[in-house]
Parts: C-alpha cells; structure tokens; sequence
C-alpha cells in the first residue's frame, strides 16, 4: 500500500511543492476571475486531494484553493461566472475527511460547485475530458500523484491538447532512476536507461522534462518549466504546462522566487556552492552554471541569427526556464560590448500581444 503522506506533518518538500501550486494559482485566478473574465466558466480538478490538511492542520492543494478563491467571491458573483471544483481521491475515507474539512470552513454553504469521488484516475479524467475541452471553459489541473505510472505518454498528450489548460503535476523522478530497466515502470514511462545511467543523479528530473517534450506534437507550441524537489535522498519534481506565454512566464517568475540562484530545485543541482553571504574574489565564480550557460548559448544563438526577433528571444528565455531580466541583461552587455548596435529591444509578454509586431535585431 501506498504511503499515507497526510498521517504525519508536511515535510519541507512538500510544502515546496504547496507553495509553488499556491503562489502560481495567485497569478493564474486574477487572469480568469478579473475585472474583465473571457470565460463564463472556470474548472480546477484536483486528481490525487487527500483530505485537505495535514496532522497538524497545515492546509494541503483543496483548502488552499477555496483559500483563494474566496479572495475573487465578489467579482464570481457580479459576472456570473461558474466556478466548480472536482476533488477526487482514490481512498474514500480521505474524500470523507475532506468533506468535514470544508464544511467546517463554510458553515453557511460552499459558495462553490464541489463534486467529489473516489475513483481511479483514468476513469474519472475520462470521464471529465468533454467537459474540460468545452471552449467556454478555462481548466486547471493539478496531478499529486503518488510515483510514476499515471501521467502516461497517452495521458500527457491528451492534457496539452485540451484548450485553455494549464496544468502542474508531481513525480517521483528517482524512482525512474533507481527502476530504469524494470518492465513495470517502463509500460508507463520509457526513457532509454542508457540515458539515466549517464544522467546526473542531481539532474534526473530535467531528464524527466526532456522526454515529456519530446511528446509534444510538432506543430504545437507548449511550454513546460521542471523544478527538482530534493526530499532526503530522493529527487521528486513538478512539471508546469501551458499553452500561454503569459502563463509559463508566470510560473518561471515563481519558480524564481523559491530558488533565486537557478530557478529549477530546492537544493544545489548543480553543485554551485555559492554562498551569498561570502562572495568570491572572482565574479565569475558566483554566477551559477546553469546561469552561465544559458548566457553563453544565448548570446550564440543572438550572433548567429538562430532569434532573429525580440519575440525569438522572449521565448527561448522561458523555455529554458529564465526570467526576462536575464535576456535583457545579456542583450545590453552585447551593445556594451559593440557585439550589437545600440537599439531598443523589449523582451517581455508585452511585445507578444497581438497588437505588436515582432521587432527585428539590428546586427549593424
């Protein structure tokens, strides 16, 4: 039997995990419930719930979305707009906890829709997929899972191809690792163990990234952001998905916020060990790897017209997992450095809107 992980406090992994689902549906409501909604109709499901806290009463994923959402209660009310909440969980007796949960929050009646279950994940996705791909709709999904088996290829591409849907789900990214050549683990997720074994053990769960955008259709432009979550001696990790810019720059910025050193772990993944208390003698030497690479690679791409655009740049920044300011810092350094001519270049959500074309880089 699985481990009951709501039995005993929260440990620190876990409230990373929390704190990144929390502070990303902060930025992800006003978009939906703001003072001009484009949906009528705004779904969250929670596949995998618990029972909504933990022993000692820390809220878990279903308490700390009515948390926010009753922030929204008055503009839900003044533009009608339908808000309901799918809370399933395969152990029954967690659903009845969590109902008591609630009920316990609003003594006067959930000013929600809630439906609950206690069903397999598969079967309750299946059968929720018509009402999720309703264009009025706007979703998001938050997948707890506990291991690896239901986030399936089949699954995955199912979920990028429904419309306005973001999604975070969790995963035991060691447990592909430690399991690599068993048949088991690989019926749900195949990466090549020749590709693990020469893997960092640190760096698994951007593996993990890697084959899940691999699945991802050609023609489709999806992004994913991973961040590694270091629980003992184990590497678990979440994966955010979007179809929208302004929604993976979001969850960058988060990301950020939680590690301000790479923007992809809560522990060293790269073995940096900067102290930013201690600077070195050499600048060179506080700048993270990570960081240094992607400035690297940038700049190639910038110098030999691989991003031949400000929106070129905006978005391999975001895809790599970087907050704008990066690129930005790298471009002024470029024109500093006379390796560009000076030229105003916005690298931001801004020049992706409709309203504005995309800028083309001067080279002099």
């Amino acid at each position: 039997m699985a481990l009951d992980l709501h039995k005993k406090p929260f440990d620190e992994g876990t409230k990373v995990k929390l704190s990144l689902y929390k502070n990303y549906i902060q930025e992800w409501l006003p978009v939906f419930l703001g003072s001009n909604p484009k949906y009528n109709r705004v779904n969250i499901f929670d596949f995998f719930c618990g029972p909504g806290k933990d022993e000692e009463g820390q809220n878990g994923s279903p308490l700390i979305i009515l948390e926010l959402l009753d922030q929204y209660l008055e503009n839900i009310r003044k533009h009608n707009i339908t808000v309901s909440l799918f809370f399933n969980d395969d152990r029954e007796i967690k659903i009845k906890r969590l109902k008591v949960n609630i009920s316990n929050r609003y003594v006067e009646g959930v000013p929600y829709e809630i439906e609950y279950s206690s069903e397999e994940f598969e079967k309750i996705f299946n059968y929720h997929i018509d009402l999720m791909s309703d264009r009025h709709s706007s979703n998001f999904l938050f997948l707890d899972q506990n291991g690896v088996k239901y986030i399936t290829s089949d699954i995955f591409i199912r979920i990028v191809n429904i419309p306005t849907t973001d999604f975070l789900f969790f995963i035991s990214s060691s447990t592909l690792n430690r399991f690599k050549d068993n048949p088991d683990i690989k019926k749900y997720i195949f990466i090549p163990s020749s590709i693990l074994s020469t893997s960092n053990y640190c760096h698994i769960h951007r593996r993990v990234l890697e084959y899940y955008r691999d699945l991802i259709p050609k023609h489709k432009e999806y992004y994913l952001c991973p961040f590694s979550i270091k629980k003992g001696a184990n590497i678990y990790g979440l994966i955010f998905g979007t179809g929208h810019l302004l929604g993976i720059e979001k969850f960058v910025n988060q990301c950020w916020k939680i590690d301000p050193q790479t923007g992809d772990s809560n522990f060293d993944i790269d073995k940096d060990n900067i102290d930013e208390f201690q600077p070195s003698l050499f600048p060179e030497l506080d700048k993270p790897k990570k960081v240094q690479g992607f400035e690297k690679e940038l700049k190639n791409a910038i110098m030999n017209r691989k991003l031949a655009t400000n929106i070129d740049i905006y978005k391999f920044t975001l895809f790599n997992g970087f907050k704008a300011e990066y690129a930005k810092r790298v471009v002024t350094k470029m024109m500093t450095d006379n390796e560009l001519p000076r030229q105003k270049i916005n690298i931001s959500y801004s020049a992706c809107k409709h309203s504005n074309a995309p800028r083309q880089i001067k080279y002099g």
